[in-house]
């Protein structure tokens, strides 16, 4: 398959800008550390990208956990660091990873918080236009000069959530 196939074949962006909870640690058989808890940057089916107060090498295989709100338990998966970069805005380094030898079942799990994340983003901006649309009515007038009633624009918004949900 070519990239032009692939392109249309994928039903989601490449990555997707999440603040998402993560818990990370070295992956070794026998590592009984406690997993460290971080902040996802952007997420993606092939791969992710947190935050971390140290840096780790590239190469690094690491597990962690990704949690899903529809299913508190999370999915663990493991992940090869391709990428280690400062990243002074957040005080500590962007670390960006792809999934490793994942199994089906994992696959599966991590399409699920990427389904997820996106149906989380797509409502996040129909509330988002809603209010907008109800705020810019409120601090408008009818062509006539009159205000608007409370009703009218609550049906309006009412509207527009429907044929936004309609369209998505």
């Amino acid at each position: 398959m070519g990239p032009q196939e692939e392109a249309q074949e994928r039903s989601y962006p490449e990555r997707i800008e999440w603040n998402g909870e993560l818990r990370y640690k070295p992956y070794h058989h026998s590592n009984k550390k406690p997993f460290s808890s971080s902040m996802i940057k952007n997420i993606g089916q092939k791969g992710l990208c947190f935050i971390t107060p140290q840096d780790i090498p590239v190469g690094s295989i690491l597990i962690i956990k990704l949690y899903q709100h529809q299913d508190y338990s999370p999915a663990k998966v493991l992940v090869k660091v391709a990428y280690c970069d400062p990243a002074p805005e957040h005080e500590g380094y962007a670390i960006d990873c792809h999934y490793h030898d994942l199994t089906p079942q994992e696959q599966a799990a991590v399409n699920e918080v990427v389904e997820e994340v996106c149906f989380i983003r797509r409502i996040h901006a129909t509330v988002t236009n809603t209010i907008d649309g109800a705020t810019l009515l409120e601090k408008g007038s009818s062509k006539n000069g009159h205000k608007k009633n409370n009703t009218s624009r609550r049906k309006k918004s009412r509207r527009q959530a429907k044929k936004t949900d309609r369209t998505a």
